[in-house]
């Protein structure tokens, strides 16, 4: 009989489905902030262990600051331009989040062109070279040995745009697009120590971090070495990877030292900004959800409690003392709420192996294990939501007792 009058009490709820739509509620408010602060720690271990994976970090092209000495001395004998010393690249490198940092290397080799002979085109050039690990980009024939007679050479995008869109129409030039400009020819000649060596070079990329005409290094090094005319003194601009390029200590850094860099969106800086987006997002709408889910939960056992006032008197009659009707009520309440944690958490183990997944083939190494403030936030949530809900039952249950079972809050 008692089983029976405990099924009354909670028929109500189980016929209309509110406690369906609480246990749904939870478990997507549950499965919010626990991939949430998942992703976030992901991103974070991610970075924090930047310091070895080529491509996590950020490259800064940076110079000095052209200030108005430099240009007072324009037309001085003893001219030189800003350019950076021993002393100011070991002071880079003693940075902290600074991983490596390389000075461009400027051709010290003679050499003559022409990108057509027949269209009676030529260019006066220059070349510049860094490590490809600093570069953004490496294409396709981004690769020179001894005896080859190609050479492949990436220029700035910046080029190309300002002559598309700027010096084409003061001078009613037609426009190249970067296919056509791959295919044009560039005969380069190279003279030094009365020798010459003709090559022909081609245009195989374009880069949108480096203001410059880029050549592989290996080249430039072999070129330098046996056509140059000795190193370049002065190291006009250095390229610098670190960990977070928008780190504000960074920024203040370069500040400090007169220096500028050539702006691009630092990529680890917008990483750590789409984590903690995530992050606040996540959370605030898993906190709505599992907030809105114990309301439900608490105001469906109320009306479930209210409905079948008839059926708790006669089971307090009958010896139910007001905690054995609460422990009854409650896990009644448990089956709903462990069963919307358990699908939500093999949701989420799911998601984060597919985040985990996403990353790696990116080439962001990323733990497969769960972080454990994931773990202690989905620990707290449910038990907030069941310490917040054995409450309400304890209070409507002891009201209904000592009311004599007429007046049930």
């Amino acid at each position: 009989m008692s089983k029976q009058l405990l099924q009354k009490v909670y028929h109500p709820v189980k016929r209309n489905g509110t406690m369906l739509a609480a246990s749904a509620g939870f478990g997507i408010g549950l499965l919010f902030v626990l991939f949430a602060v998942q992703f976030y720690f992901d991103i974070q271990n991610t970075l924090r262990k930047a310091g070895g994976k080529k491509g996590l970090y950020d490259v800064e092209i940076v110079y000095k600051k052209v200030e108005v000495a430099n240009s007072l001395n324009l037309f001085s004998k003893n001219f030189s331009a800003a350019g950076f010393t021993q002393n100011d690249i070991e002071t880079i490198r003693d940075f902290k989040g600074v991983h490596a940092i390389v000075p461009f290397r400027l051709n010290t080799f003679n050499f003559s062109t022409d990108l057509n002979e027949k269209l009676n085109i030529y260019a006066d050039l220059f070349f510049e070279s860094v490590p490809d690990n600093f570069l953004d980009t490496i294409p396709d024939g981004w690769f020179w040995n001894i005896g080859d007679t190609v050479v492949p050479v990436m220029m700035s995008r910046d080029f190309l745009d300002l002559y598309n869109f700027n010096v084409t129409i003061l001078y009613d030039l037609p426009q190249v697009s970067p296919e056509i400009l791959r295919e044009i020819p560039l005969h380069l000649t190279l003279l030094g120590y009365g020798d010459t060596l003709p090559l022909e070079a081609r245009i195989v990329g374009f880069s949108q971090r480096v203001p410059s005409i880029i050549i592989p290094d290996n080249f430039m090094r072999w070129a330098n070495r046996n056509y140059g005319r000795g190193p370049h003194k002065n190291i006009s601009k250095i390229a610098v990877q670190l960990i977070d390029a928008s780190d504000p200590a960074w920024l203040h850094f370069l500040e400090e030292n007169k220096l500028e860099t050539r702006n691009e969106t630092p990529k680890n800086g917008i990483l750590k900004q789409m984590a903690t987006l995530v992050l606040s997002l996540g959370s605030v709408m898993g906190i709505v959800f599992t907030a809105l889910s114990i309301l439900i939960f608490v105001l469906s056992l109320r009306l479930s409690i209210v409905q079948s006032k008839k059926e708790l008197s006669l089971l307090i009659i009958i010896g139910y003392a007001p905690p054995i009707l609460t422990k009854n009520l409650f896990r009644f309440l448990l089956r709903y709420a462990l069963g919307s944690a358990i699908i939500a958490c093999i949701l989420f183990i799911l998601l984060h192996l597919t985040l985990v997944w996403w990353m790696n083939k990116l080439g962001m190494s990323a733990a497969s294990s769960v972080h454990y403030l994931s773990i202690v936030a989905g620990i707290f949530l449910l038990a907030l939501a069941l310490i917040v809900n054995y409450f309400s039952i304890r209070k409507s249950v002891f009201n209904c007792y000592y009311s004599g079972s007429d007046n049930i809050n």
